[in-house]
């Protein structure tokens, strides 16, 4: 039998796995929590908001998220990332944890981002980089695009440039950085991942949360 600590402590880590563990939801979790105290742990309150500030757990849950994300696409292209043209939009904590991943596995990988300073730290780890203009050029050459900006940037005229032959992976939040819509009209081959960490890895999603709660 579960005991009252244990029931309070699963529920609370099922409701920070489901609110927490979908990329892109922590601005739209820390809105809806202001205002809000927390919710109980077993005899404690707890204060999320701890936890979307706790570098440690947003860093772990962005590489859980990349190497989820890598995972989708192997599992779903007839063709090896290695010497792939892959392309990441974004380069904010899941952008710079997939490039990691893309360059360890010998990816061709080009970043594009709007701000100059992720470019400069893109290259610096290996990948090319490009403005959010200068990406439409590249676009037909990608066999693999990640998209982990919320910022719209792939619309009809730019998926209007993509491959048939490619996979596009959204792993953005609302309001989203891929126009799905747009992506099916064209008969690409695109979706959006969401909740990768609890639905690639949840036994190690689970781990994180508790070591965030338990700091």
């Amino acid at each position: 039998y579960l005991t009252r600590f244990k029931m309070a402590a699963l529920n609370t880590l099922l409701l920070l796995l489901a609110a927490l563990a979908i990329p892109g939801l922590i601005n739209r979790t820390r809105a809806l929590l202001a205002g809000r105290k927390g919710i109980r742990f077993a005899q404690h309150l707890y204060d999320v908001r701890l936890l979307l500030d706790d570098p440690v757990f947003v860093h772990e849950n962005a590489v859980l998220t990349a190497e989820g994300a890598l995972c989708a696409a192997m599992r779903d292209t007839p063709f090896a990332l290695v010497d792939a043209h892959v392309m990441v939009v974004g380069y904010g904590r899941i952008g710079r944890a997939l490039t990691e991943w893309l360059v360890g596995l010998n990816a061709d990988v080009t970043v594009a981002s709007r701000r100059e300073e992720g470019r400069l730290q893109a290259m610096a780890r290996g990948a090319r980089a490009a403005s959010l203009d200068g990406m439409r050029a590249l676009l037909s050459e990608m066999r693999v695009i990640f998209v982990t900006s919320p910022d719209r940037a792939l619309g009809m005229e730019e998926l209007s440039r993509v491959s048939r032959n490619a996979v596009v992976i959204d792993l953005s939040g609302a309001p989203y950085g891929l126009d799905l819509d747009a992506a099916k009209r064209l008969g690409l081959n695109a979706r959006r991942e969401s909740a990768l960490p609890g639905r690639y890895a949840p036994e190690s999603a689970a781990r994180c949360l508790y070591r965030a709660v338990a700091r």
